[in-house]
């Protein structure tokens, strides 16, 4: 009499277990996971699919769930994605030449040796992103964060870093000519043999920053923040320096150019 009582209390779990099974099957795709056959649009989720080599020119893409996804080698040129999360996915080789990037969240994401040619990445997290070797000629980067992200040798000339962050990233052999990096903060940043001639750099804040053998030609350094800055060999010829911080923190006065005076 015993067991059988026991056998009608437990026997119940079983049907509930594959109850909660069927309902959460049934529930998964109207809470919006999406299979990675799905067409590219707006807020697609492709979590982890593999999109490699694939042509996504022209794509809309905004506000799309990427996280993990891999792209590498595919031609995403002009393609919009705009506000998209590309936490950690793979963009290496991809063309993203004039594609439309702004504000998008690409927290540790690979971009090695992606062209990224008069792009637009306004205010976007590309915290400890890898942009070596990158191509960034002409690229807009307004308010953009890239906290020790990798940007070693890439190609940054013309673009715009005004009030980027690029705090402790590493900018070694790194082209910035003629770019504007006006208010950015590249405080504690390797700039070490970087390329930096003719380049905006008016009130940005370099505390810190070793910029052993950079080239500073024709630069404007105009109250710019140069405090324990590391300039061992650095070209500073023709550098404005009107009211900068020098290394040894005093001010160089306001018609000093190429050397602080």
């Amino acid at each position: 009499m015993k067991k059988s009582l026991k056998r009608n209390v437990t026997s119940p779990a079983r049907p509930r277990a594959i109850h909660a099974v069927i309902l959460a099957a049934l529930w998964l795709p109207a809470l919006g996971f999406a299979a990675c056959e799905d067409p590219a649009q707006p807020r697609v989720k492709w979590p982890e699919c593999n999109r490699s080599g694939q042509n996504l020119s022209g794509a809309d893409l905004r506000h799309a769930w990427l996280l993990r996804a891999k792209f590498s080698g595919a031609n995403l040129q002009q393609a919009d994605l705009g506000g998209a999360d590309l936490e950690r996915a793979d963009f290496a080789k991809a063309n993203l030449k004039q594609a439309t990037l702004r504000e998008i969240h690409a927290v540790g994401a690979n971009f090695e040796r992606a062209d990224l040619t008069e792009s637009r990445l306004e205010k976007a997290r590309l915290d400890r992103t890898t942009l070596r070797e990158a191509i960034l000629v002409g690229a807009q980067l307004q308010g953009a964060r890239l906290y020790e992200a990798n940007l070693e040798k890439a190609r940054l000339r013309s673009a715009n870093l005004s009030q980027a962050n690029l705090e402790q990233a590493d900018l070694s052999g790194a082209d910035l000519s003629a770019s504007t990096a006006s208010g950015a903060v590249f405080n504690k940043a390797s700039l070490d043999g970087a390329n930096l001639s003719g380049s905006d750099l008016s009130g940005a804040k370099l505390q810190g920053v070793s910029l052993i053998g950079a080239d500073l030609k024709n630069s404007n350094l105009t109250k710019a923040d140069l405090s324990n800055a590391d300039l061992t060999g650095a070209d500073l010829t023709g550098a404005v320096l009107a009211n900068t911080i020098w290394s040894d923190r005093r001010r160089c006065k306001p018609s000093s150019v190429g050397v602080c005076q």
